[in-house]
């Protein structure tokens, strides 16, 4: 009789950080501060099927690791000596992988003109031009076609394109 056994490749570990509390909900002083939980999984906002826990109240960095590749989401939470869990904080993420190097940030606009497309009820398509500021940082995880999405508040339509404005406006980022 053969079998095999599926196996998971780790591909890394992440180092975590936090500013540890210095209040309870209350506003009171925290004195009784016990230990950290880290959650984690792959689903931005949760759930979070993975934890860990730090058993010491001074340690504010930890390293996650044998990772499997894939995107991660973490929140953490603090426990005081009565077992009462704080609230999550934020989410912070991290894709494990191959060794390469981290994506660009600060992604801006370098062209004023922009380009918007709004589609009608009755199949006509609808193209406005308009500018926005050199400089104004793009939306990263929002992109169509090398272009990428900026606030939409920040364009000065050229021309009309009827109500309501699109809500989706692109721009050549750099």
């Amino acid at each position: 009789m053969k079998f095999f056994l599926p196996f998971i490749v780790f591909a890394g570990s992440v180092t975590l950080s936090w500013t540890p509390p210095t209040e309870n909900t209350d506003g009171s002083a925290l004195t009784d501060l016990r230990e950290y939980h880290l959650y984690y999984g792959a689903t931005s906002g949760g759930p979070y099927p993975n934890s860990e826990h730090t058993n010491d109240p001074n340690v504010s960095t930890w390293v996650v690791e044998n990772l499997a590749e894939g995107t991660y989401y973490f929140v953490a939470t603090a426990l005081n000596t009565s077992s009462v869990e704080s609230a999550w904080s934020n989410e912070a993420t991290k894709v494990v992988g191959p060794e390469g190097p981290e994506p660009p940030t600060m992604l801006v606009v370098v062209d004023p003109t922009v380009f918007s497309v709004a589609k009608t009820t009755n199949m006509f398509v609808h193209i406005a031009v308009g500018t926005i500021p050199v400089g104004t940082e793009c939306i990263l995880d929002q992109r169509s076609n090398d272009r990428y999405a900026v606030p939409a508040e920040l364009v000065t339509w050229a021309e009309s394109v009827g109500n309501p404005r699109p809500q989706v406006v692109v721009a050549e980022c750099g």
